[in-house]
């Protein structure tokens, strides 16, 4: 879902367990226009969309749309119909914000992946001071493993909530900032991740999952 609003244009995806959006800053578009796209055009205008510092010319109708680059032009058919409210999905009010090394949290996910159970792929987090283990338990074998790594900014207080390994480090992999941060509320509330950067104001894409 492509939504165009006071100098962004937010492009969001879901599959009904995970949302991520991604806003771009489009201060030469104007305001109130959106439109859907099927998964498949998606993939595919991704496969031919070349150099990314080439300019993408993106125009579109009621019904179709059409991305031009250099050396090529890709139409494709919207969806009709409405797209839920993405903005009621994400948390605003998190009390708990923390950053931790991406890599590092990738290569922890991956250590205890395997020993989730096959039918969940459920890894637990606890957050306690600077640290966070991560652990992958199946009780059908008896089997389990525990990482853990540094982090900045939990405090004293102790939380833990369980996750899908495969769905965390999917999202980790989109993202390409030496740190992340991830913003908590309590072991019943989502949790968004969002690449750590220093510098605001020269950041032209902004990235919620």
């Amino acid at each position: 879902y492509c939504n165009i609003h006071e100098g962004l244009m937010d492009v969001v995806a879901s599959d009904g367990h995970k949302i991520m959006k991604t806003a771009i800053h489009t201060p030469h578009l104007g305001d109130g226009t959106h439109f859907l796209m099927p998964k498949k055009a998606a993939q595919v205008a991704l496969s031919i969309i070349t150099a990314e510092d080439e300019e993408v010319s993106l125009s579109f109708t009621e019904h179709e749309g059409l991305i031009e680059q250099t050396g090529y032009a890709f139409y494709f058919r919207q969806i009709e119909g409405h797209y839920p409210n993405y903005h009621s999905v994400i948390p605003i009010d998190h009390p708990h914000e923390v950053i931790a090394d991406r890599a590092d949290l990738i290569s922890a996910l991956k250590a205890v992946e395997p020993f989730s159970p096959d039918s969940s792929n459920m890894v637990t987090m606890t957050f306690l001071g600077d640290r966070l283990d991560i652990r992958g338990e199946d009780y059908d074998f008896a089997t389990g493993a525990n990482k853990s790594i540094a982090i900045e900014g939990f405090g004293s207080e102790q939380l833990t909530i369980g996750i899908k390994a495969s769905s965390m480090i999917k999202i980790l992999m989109q993202l390409d900032s030496q740190n992340v941060i991830m913003r908590l509320k309590d072991k019943n509330s989502a949790v968004t991740i969002e690449p750590d950067t220093d510098d605001k104001e020269e950041v032209k894409e902004e990235i919620i999952a």
